[in-house]
């Protein structure tokens, strides 16, 4: 079973009520991310009552990588 397939059975099941797409740059990844689970469903009307729009989504926050390289170089 491939990755979309698999994918495609969660997404369109009974039991998943809401999909959210986890950004951390805005409207730009978000609908990158949007166009992706697109792909994923065979049907648009199932997609659209799924997906959570832009405004009703948490964004993520980012993480400076100097922090993190940082911290390990200090152990």
């Amino acid at each position: 079973m491939g990755d979309k397939t698999l994918l495609r059975n969660i997404f369109q099941h009974d039991n998943v009520k809401k999909i959210e797409s986890h950004h951390h740059d805005g409207q730009k990844q978000y609908c990158e991310n949007l166009y992706n689970i697109l792909r994923i469903f065979d049907e648009t009307e199932l997609m659209r009552d799924k997906v959570l729009i832009l405004k009703d989504t948490t964004p993520l926050p980012k993480i400076e990588p100097f922090f993190f390289f940082n911290a390990l170089a200090h152990q």
